[in-house]
């Protein structure tokens, strides 16, 4: 069986991908996966952050797609917005 692909998938794109890709919800994890990763789906992929506590309210302004991950105790994004902080000013925070 195909490993699953863990993604942060925005509440208003979930039916059509679930059409499209055939995408899962994971009750467990309450994320989406899939099975098979296809090219459409790369920028839901998770990507995990090294955030500290006290920077985690400037970053979640800026990532949209940022969440807590209570079993690993850490940080994650989508890929899309990891890309996002290249450009993000650090001196803000």
């Amino acid at each position: 069986m195909a490993e699953k692909t863990y993604l942060l998938i925005p509440y208003e794109l979930k039916d059509e991908l679930k059409k499209t890709y055939k995408i899962k919800w994971d009750a467990k994890q309450k994320l989406w996966y899939a099975n098979k990763m296809e090219e459409g789906l790369n920028k839901y992929k998770i990507v995990p952050m090294d955030i500290s506590y006290d920077d985690k309210d400037f970053f979640k302004t800026k990532l949209k797609s940022m969440k807590w991950d209570a079993i690993k105790k850490t940080w994650f994004c989508s890929f899309e917005d990891s890309m996002k902080l290249k450009n993000i000013d650090l001196k803000e925070t």
